[in-house]
């Protein structure tokens, strides 16, 4: 999936948007009430609404999440895309960080959701309070609790078909920069660090995608037989964050 041109018209992929598509096809959705009953009881919030400034990743791309959780920050002449809204908390705090790059949270009109977990979800309904954008997740995506089985999915029967169509899909694009819902998944601040510091090429990796695609796949198989051996009960979490994929 790639970016609107940039004012030099190059172009950028949007990887994070990309990894969506392992839950399926996208359609409108409120906020997942589930998503915020966890914020309340979150007892990572503070660190996750660690503040961090703002700033152009690449192009019309932006960070203007906290240090600990991305919110990417899309800019378009028809209206901005927002990519998660980090934990309630962090919603005032990434509505600041856009109005301090210069542009209007009155702009934005889509909140993309890139999947259900309270620290990427948690912010999103008071964010689109403040915005009136419409919000995009996955109709079908699994939410991610002890009872799901992926290999009992009563509540969503095409999900491993569906996290196969998303490696695939994360296989075969063109893939520049990756931006992870985490920033430390992907090391993204020693990255930006390197190209402050003058190396250009700092943030790009062609095969990264590739790379997620073959994390993934690999947590997924492992996820399955655990499953299928009677020992994945109680082990959610998929894909692992901590190689480059969403958490």
């Amino acid at each position: 999936m790639r970016g609107a041109a940039d004012s030099r018209g190059s172009t950028l992929v949007y990887a994070l948007a990309a990894i969506v598509a392992f839950a399926g096809p996208l359609a409108l959705a409120a906020q997942n009430p589930d998503s915020m009953a966890r914020a309340a009881e979150c007892r990572r919030c503070a660190e996750f609404n660690a503040p961090h400034a703002p700033g152009k990743i690449y192009g019309n791309t932006y960070w203007v999440g906290t240090a600990a959780v991305g919110s990417i920050l899309i800019t378009w002449d028809r209206g901005h895309i927002l990519i998660d809204g980090g934990v309630p908390e962090s919603a005032p705090r990434i509505l600041a960080n856009i109005r301090a790059l210069g542009f209007r949270p009155e702009d934005v009109k889509l909140i993309l959701n890139s999947h259900t977990h309270y620290d990427h979800a948690g912010g999103i309904e008071p964010l689109r309070r403040a915005t009136g954008a419409e919000v995009a997740a996955s109709d079908a995506a699994a939410r991610d609790d002890d009872a799901f089985l992926f290999t009992q999915p009563t509540r969503y029967p095409t999900v491993v078909s569906d996290f196969e169509h998303g490696f695939s899909v994360l296989e075969s694009i063109p893939c520049d920069i990756l931006i992870t819902p985490h920033p430390a998944a992907s090391e993204m601040w020693e990255r930006i660090a390197r190209r402050d510091a003058g190396d250009a090429a700092a943030l790009v990796n062609r095969d990264a995608c590739k790379q997620v695609a073959a994390n993934g796949r690999r947590d997924l198989n492992a996820r399955l037989a655990r499953e299928r051996s009677g020992s994945g009960k109680g082990q959610s979490g998929l894909p692992d964050g901590r190689r480059g994929t969403s958490n």
